[in-house]
């Protein structure tokens, strides 16, 4: 994958779902390492980041992906 984290400071292969949604890397809130994604502007609960995996899988293959997400509002 391309940019498959935001541990680089990079957000541009990111997009979300919603046109007024933004979504930026950031250092305000970090799980490892120096940056996380950060999201604004959301309109309703279900807008979120999205990275496309158009050409990237291959049928009849498992594959294993995990995310950490903190809401704004989570006291953690």
């Amino acid at each position: 994958m391309l940019n498959p984290d935001f541990e680089q400071g990079n957000a541009s292969n990111w997009l979300t779902n919603d046109s007024v949604s933004i979504i930026e890397a950031s250092t305000e809130k970090v799980h490892s390492g120096a940056y996380s994604g950060k999201i604004t502007g959301r309109t309703d609960s279900w807008n979120a980041p999205l990275h496309s995996l158009v050409g990237l899988l291959e049928q009849n293959k498992a594959y294993q992906m995990s995310a950490w997400v903190k809401l704004v509002n989570s006291s953690d």
